[in-house]
């Protein structure tokens, strides 16, 4: 690693704990705010090797879940936010269709994942959201689906244009 590249790696480590800081103290549209350390990471991803930006999720996941008072926004980076955009990036494949396609599903298994962890630490809570009317299931998912997508094309979009920012002002 270089000094450049370490010195980058704890820049962008700072700022994704500073947002997950403030989307925890933060009285309104707290999962909006933590979503937005996904978007620090997909630039640095953007601008660097993947392996590097491994090593800042990995440092921003163990640094959150120490320091942050409120751990669920911690256990939301790991998975959610900061897993996804690392897996969007490790995904190399140029169909976008396919990629979206298979970004859906690690979202999606994710997202059981931790229904299911939520079942197991609150007493039959998955059974009240099961147990609802069909249609109101079937419209929680596609726009649970819908979400995805037009999140991803948003990360997509943010991150280009941070990109050129950075780019205008020689970073």
């Amino acid at each position: 690693m270089t000094t450049r590249l370490l010195s980058e790696s704890g820049i962008f480590t700072g700022l994704s704990l500073v947002v997950l800081f403030l989307s925890t103290i933060s009285p309104v549209n707290k999962i909006f705010i933590a979503s937005a350390s996904a978007l620090i990471l997909e630039v640095f991803v953007k601008r660097n090797r993947v392996k590097a930006a491994f090593m800042v999720y990995l440092s921003t996941a163990i640094l959150s879940l120490v320091f942050l008072p409120y751990k669920m926004i911690a256990i939301l980076y790991v998975t959610l936010f900061g897993g996804y955009s690392l897996v969007r990036n490790i995904l190399l494949i140029k169909n976008r269709l396919l990629k979206r396609t298979l970004m859906v599903l690690y979202f999606n298994f994710v997202m059981i994942s931790l229904f299911f962890l939520t079942d197991q630490l609150m007493e039959n809570i998955l059974q009240k959201i099961i147990n609802g009317p069909f249609w109101q299931n079937l419209i929680l998912f596609f726009v649970i689906q819908l979400a995805v997508l037009l999140y991803d094309i948003g990360l997509d979009l943010a991150s280009k244009i941070l990109l050129e920012k950075m780019k205008d002002i020689g970073y």
